[in-house]
C-alpha cells in the first residue's frame, strides 16, 4: 500500500482524458476521488489539460510527478500552465520506451490512461511501464473494451451523435478487451490487482465507477518483488 504522505514518485503517461482510479490497495483512489479537475473532466477535453489535471491533483497530495508525452506542443503548454499555477511538476517530451531505459525502477506508480487504444504496439508500452516501476509498484491502465456496445458508445455516440470527440478519434479494431489487457500485463511481468468500469453521463458531465466494463474501464496491476 502506498502512502502519499511519503511523497512517492509518480509517472503520468496521460495523452488523453479520463482519470478515474480504483486500485484499492494504493493511495490512487484517495488522490482521484472528489477532485473535480479529474473526476469531472469531460470527454473531448484538450490533451494537455487532461494530463495536467491529473498531474496537478497528484502533486497537490504530495506526490512527485513526472508527465511525459510525445507531443512537444502539449508538453510546452503543460509546462507553462504548471509554472503559472506554481505546480512543481516535471515534464518530458519523450517516448515511454526511451524514458524507461533512463529511469528503470524509479517509480512507485505509473499511470497510462486512454493511450493504449491509439498506439500500434500496446505490449511495448506496457513493457516500458513495467520497467519504470519499483518492486511492488502499481501500474494503472485505462482503455476501451471491444464489442458492439463500445462501438455504439465510444464511436457512434461520442464522435458522431454527441460530437464529444472529433470523428476518427477511435479505431474500433484497436480497442482492447480486459482479457487482452490482462495478457499484455502478464507478459510484461505484472499481476492484476483490480478492474473497474468507468461510466459517463454527457448531460450532466459526470463520471462514476461501476463493475460493468463493457465500454471504458481501468485495470490496476502491480510489479511483484
Amino acid at each position: 500500500t502506498l502512502d502519499l504522505s511519503n511523497a512517492p514518485q509518480w509517472c503520468d503517461l496521460v495523452p488523453g482524458v479520463r482519470v478515474r482510479l480504483r486500485p484499492l490497495t494504493t493511495a490512487l483512489m484517495v488522490a482521484a476521488r472528489g477532485d473535480p479537475a479529474i473526476a469531472d473532466l469531460p470527454e473531448g477535453a484538450a490533451t494537455e489539460e487532461a494530463a495536467l489535471a491529473m498531474a496537478k491533483a497528484l502533486a497537490r497530495r504530495g506526490a512527485t510527478v513526472t508527465g511525459i508525452d510525445l507531443g512537444e506542443a502539449n508538453i510546452k503548454a503543460a509546462q507553462i500552465h504548471a509554472e503559472q499555477t506554481s505546480q512543481a511538476i516535471d515534464f518530458a517530451c519523450v517516448a515511454v520506451e526511451d524514458f524507461a531505459k533512463a529511469h528503470a525502477g524509479e517509480f512507485d506508480v505509473v499511470t497510462c490512461m486512454e493511450m493504449l487504444e491509439h498506439v500500434p504496439d500496446p505490449q511495448s508500452i506496457i513493457n516500458a511501464c513495467f520497467t519504470l516501476l519499483k518492486p511492488n509498484g502499481v501500474l494503472v491502465l485505462s482503455t476501451i473494451n471491444r464489442n458492439p456496445k463500445s462501438y455504439l458508445f465510444a464511436v457512434i455516440g461520442a464522435e458522431y451523435l454527441l460530437r464529444l470527440l472529433p470523428r476518427g478519434t477511435h479505431d474500433y479494431e484497436k480497442f482492447i478487451t480486459p482479457a487482452e489487457l490482462d495478457r499484455f500485463a502478464q507478459r510484461a511481468g505484472c499481476k492484476r490487482q483490480d478492474l473497474i468500469g468507468l461510466h459517463y453521463n454527457p448531460l450532466i458531465k459526470h463520471y462514476w465507477l461501476a463493475q460493468n466494463v463493457d465500454v471504458n474501464y481501468m485495470m490496476a496491476v502491480y510489479k511483484p518483488q
